[in-house]
């Protein structure tokens, strides 16, 4: 899946642009396997993105991926030439009906 296309953007000098958004390949709310397999893909994708010298624009919603899987991909994201990422409805402060958010996410953004 993500993993594997993640090592095939990581040589490729091409696509400028991924769009991956609400695929339902990575994240289920009812299974802490799903989720640490997603955190996995895409800290692997996201570090793959490193070697990729043209994509610059990459939309990954809608995969409510929560605080730790966010903040994975955004890590690997910091050596990415990517400019223009969609992001939206991936609970990146966890749920939206927690007291106090998690930030750590969020603050590789701002």
């Amino acid at each position: 899946g993500l993993g594997f296309l993640g090592k095939l953007l990581a040589g490729n000098g091409t696509l400028k642009t991924l769009h991956c958004q609400r695929n339902k390949v990575t994240w289920n709310k009812k299974s802490k396997k799903a989720t640490k397999a997603a955190f996995e893909v895409f800290a692997d994708f996201a570090a793959a993105l490193s070697g990729n010298s043209t994509l610059s624009d990459l939309n990954v919603a809608g995969h409510h991926f929560g605080v730790d899987v966010c903040d994975a991909l955004l890590e690997g994201f910091e050596k990415s030439r990517v400019t223009t990422l969609t992001f939206d409805s991936n609970n990146l402060c966890g749920e939206p009906d927690v007291e106090f958010p998690d930030t750590r996410a969020l603050e590789k953004i701002i």
